[in-house]
């Protein structure tokens, strides 16, 4: 077959990301054919969608997009072949997307979602499909092969490491404790004085090829179970958290959790094996995890060290950590139980897609492909990696050359925020006459620039035939997102659009 994969590069700073998106087009016995919605040309109005027998979307590539364009949706509609999303993060981007999804016709779903979690989840269209349970990521044989290389426990300079974040309430105790787990061991271990290199801060997060690096000075790694057991099916769970914090904006999430999610959190049990722990065990490094099932994947004391999470056992746990024997016997079994076999690997998960798009049979007669410059017969090329400084002064070029032409021309924008601040200077010989903002963007209540207003998108449409054109102020990963907003904004006028980069 020839397929279709739908996905964001955008998302690819995380290694895990990419290996999973690329693992399709070295392990598949399927042509694959990729479409990047986080780079130009993004219109899949350009793809002759006859020539492919399926369609596979990729989670990043539903986890950028907020909603699509009636059109969209009726081109994925009509398409005759098999439509299969790749689910993750399924209690935010499947219940973002479930009307999408619907809309598209999907003949079945690769999901994160265990079994018994199934029929709470995929409910009404979605409850007689064809489903195929997944973890969130494998292993790459190349970072397997690394664990031969390992660096001696004796020469690492971190007894203990972690990268962790706070997340939003919504997403419960399971994500909390990420957080939770960070912040407190920090602090024990500064009391006992272990060698640690523990944090929780976004900008202390570690990307790229620093990230294993940071793994291997490691003798152990910090962990929890992956995922999120609260499903916010009908949004009234996000609007008490949003109106407590309103109220109560000192509140912690304990507080928050009781006063707006409660027994919610665990009607849906999604709790799994993290993609990092498959990683630290390939670099030879053990672990120090809170007590869970992790996917029935790993064991206490035979694959890593339980931590209790009222840490009631922690004096024993950081004696097993003193014992580099039975560290490096520990490590040594982790890595001949879970990746010598090949089990868990991203060749064994792609072969089971394969089946399972197998399984439903050939759909229709493809037509021959041709080439095309939207596509790619390989995972994209990392955004992180792209020459910055060369994309900046093309950027900056076209930039005053759109500016140039909309010189004394009356101008509306979209977007307010790294990017707006960047370029609106350009366009000083414009006038601007608002700034368009979704609703969500709006309630953040963004940085004013000068006396330009804020325009909902109802209140947008009233003057748009009043402007000469529309610049759309964005990152890449936010410009799929935002044309589709925006193609659904000007239905009723035509309008001149432009669309304004901006590389971090």
């Amino acid at each position: 077959m020839k397929i279709l994969y739908m996905t964001g590069s955008w998302a690819y700073f995380t290694n895990n990301v990419r290996d999973f998106d690329q693992s399709f087009s070295r392990f598949s016995r399927h042509e694959i054919y990729y479409f990047d919605i986080s780079k130009p040309p993004f219109d899949i109005a350009d793809i002759d969608l006859s020539q492919f027998d399926a369609i596979l979307f990729s989670y990043t590539f539903l986890g950028l997009t907020e909603t699509f364009s009636k059109e969209f949706k009726e081109r994925m509609r009509a398409f005759s072949g098999l439509k299969i999303p790749l689910l993750q993060d399924e209690y935010l981007y499947f219940l973002r997307h479930r009307e999408n999804l619907a809309s598209f016709g999907i003949d079945g779903i690769v999901t994160a979602v265990p079994p018994q979690g199934w029929n709470t989840v995929f409910a009404d269209v979605f409850a007689g499909l064809p489903k195929l349970h997944a973890l969130t990521g494998y292993i790459d044989d190349s970072l397997a092969s690394r664990f031969s290389s390992r660096r001696p426990l004796q020469d690492r300079k971190w007894q203990i490491g972690y990268r962790g974040r706070i997340m939003r309430p919504i997403f419960g105790k399971l994500a909390h404790e990420k957080y939770e787990i960070g912040l407190a061991m920090k602090r024990l271990c500064l009391e006992r004085g272990v060698a640690a290199d523990i944090e929780v801060e976004e900008n202390k997060r570690i990307y790229g090829s620093a990230w294993p690096e940071f793994i291997r000075n490691c003798q152990v790694m910090l962990g929890t179970e992956s995922g999120s057991n609260v499903f916010d099916f009908t949004g009234e769970i996000s609007r008490c958290i949003e109106k407590y914090q309103q109220r109560h904006p000192d509140a912690d999430f304990w507080e928050i959790h009781a006063a707006c999610i409660g027994d919610e959190d665990g009607i849906v049990q999604t709790n799994q094996i993290s993609p990092r722990i498959f990683e630290s065990i390939c670099l030879g490094t053990g672990h120090i995890l809170f007590e869970g099932e992790y996917s029935g994947i790993i064991q206490p004391w035979r694959h890593y060290i339980p931590l209790k999470k009222d840490y009631s056992n922690l004096d024993e746990a950081l004696d097993a950590l003193r014992d580099l024997q039975f560290v490096e016997n520990m490590i040594e079994r982790s890595y001949q139980d879970v990746v010598a076999g090949g089990q868990y690997s991203y060749q064994a998960f792609v072969r089971q897609v394969d089946d399972f798009v197998d399984s439903f049979g050939a759909r229709h007669e493809s037509a021959q492909l041709v080439s095309d410059p939207h596509l790619t017969t390989h995972a994209p090329d990392r955004l992180c990696e792209l020459d910055l400084p060369a994309l900046r002064r093309e950027e900056e070029k076209h930039i005053k050359e759109t500016a140039a032409q909309y010189a004394g021309k009356k101008l509306l924008a979209y977007g307010a925020g790294t990017a707006f601040e960047t370029y609106a200077p350009y366009f000083s010989q414009s006038s601007i006459m608002g700034i368009i903002l979704d609703d969500k963007f709006l309630a953040d209540k963004p940085k004013k620039y000068g006396s330009i207003p804020y325009l909902k998108f109802s209140e947008a449409r009233s003057r748009l035939q009043e402007a000469d054109g529309c610049i759309i102020f964005c990152r890449p990963e936010y410009r799929f997102t935002m044309g589709q907003n925006l193609e659904s904004l000007l239905q009723t006028s035509i309008l001149s659009v432009e669309v304004c980069i901006f590389y971090q």
